[in-house]
């Protein structure tokens, strides 16, 4: 008797309830943790915004033509990665292979072209933020990261030895080093989102997560790069290099003017070496996949100690970039998966759980 009274109680309070908290139910019932990362990117973009209004950083329309660090335009990766999609869904439609947990075709493909738009959106504030840092915080390590450099000469030796002996056999090599980067965030994503994996939200959640908290971590302690001491065994990182060293001069003299005027040319091309976010994110991608027992690991096992190794002896990183790197790593892991966690059965948040994917 005093259970139904209960259950009736609660029945009423549902049809009371005011819209704000209707709402806020629909939100959270929102499917492959979609709620939660479109709460991290809103929170990163308020952040974003926040220090644009304090510091008078502008807010860019990217104009680039070829970016500075990729050495083509940011268009082409996102391209690759929609056709990768589109090509891969229309493949496990015709074969039929749908099971009978999948999602609806219409919800999963929403679900995952609203994940795409969120990866935009955090891209955007995330090269916006890291152009501002130059100006927020003028105060550059590189003298200290160096110092480590040289105190670690073997070990960075070691790397020059197995860039120079093991991958210049790879055609192309010096163009590698971002190609392969952006491999495994396009085939990670389309594979888990083809494939409705559980481990799906994870994998998205945690790359939202390295994009948003690194660009705050460059604020910390932040470092143009060892390439401003020497150079370093990749031609095409060197005059990357180059170029981006004068368009930070080009800050440091005019501060936020010069951003304004002239960012939208070099909107990825800001320096930024500590933490090293090629090493987070390749840690984090790599670390999911294995987690999804997915045939790409061994792919990715190879791809990040690639980057490992040309992110050194390509002099973009300094030694220690490394270790902060992957501490970065281990905290988005963790948050990640405490974030993704199954959720006890019940009102508001069985339908978060990783099972009803």
């Amino acid at each position: 008797m005093e259970s139904s009274a209960g259950i009736q109680r609660l029945a009423s309070a549902d049809r009371a309830s005011a819209p704000s908290v209707v709402l806020l139910r629909r939100f959270l019932d929102l499917p492959n943790h979609l709620a939660a990362a479109i709460s991290i990117v809103v929170v990163f973009a308020l952040i974003s915004l926040a220090i644009a209004a304090v510091y008078g950083a502008p807010l860019l329309i990217p104009r680039e033509r070829v970016s500075a660090a990729l050495g083509v335009s940011a268009v082409l990766p996102v391209s690759i990665a929609i056709a990768l999609y589109v090509a891969l869904r229309l493949c496990k439609v015709a074969a039929g292979t749908d099971r009978a947990s999948d999602p609806p075709l219409l919800q999963a493909v929403a679900v995952d072209l609203t994940l795409m738009v969120l990866f935009l959106v955090a891209t955007y504030f995330h090269f916006s933020l890291k152009t501002w840092v130059q100006v927020i915080n003028p105060s550059l390590y590189d003298d200290v990261y160096f110092a480590v450099d040289r105190d670690l000469q073997p070990v960075l030796e070691l790397f020059n030895w197995i860039r120079s002996s093991f991958f210049t056999l790879v055609p192309s090599v010096d163009r590698w080093y971002q190609a392969a980067f952006l491999l495994m965030f396009i085939s990670g994503f389309c594979s888990l989102a083809i494939t409705r994996s559980p481990i799906y939200p994870r994998f998205c959640i945690a790359v939202l997560l390295t994009m948003c908290l690194g660009a705050l971590s460059y604020l910390v302690a932040p470092a143009l790069g060892p390439f401003i001491y020497e150079d370093g065994l990749n031609l095409d990182a060197t005059a990357a290099q180059a170029g981006m060293l004068q368009a930070h001069e080009k800050v440091v003299q005019h501060g936020m003017a010069w951003i304004a005027e002239a960012g939208p040319g070099y909107f990825t091309g800001a320096l930024a070496a500590m933490p090293s976010l090629h090493i987070t994110h390749a840690a984090v991608m790599t670390y999911f996949i294995h987690r999804a027992r997915s045939p790409l690991v061994g792919v990715f096992l190879v791809i990040c100690f690639w980057v490992t190794i040309e992110s050194v002896a390509s002099r973009w990183h300094y030694l220690i970039d490394l270790p902060a790197g992957l501490v970065l790593a281990a905290i988005v892991v963790w948050l990640a998966n405490r974030i993704c966690q199954p959720k006890p059965s019940g009102r508001w948040t069985s339908s978060l759980q990783i099972a009803k994917i």
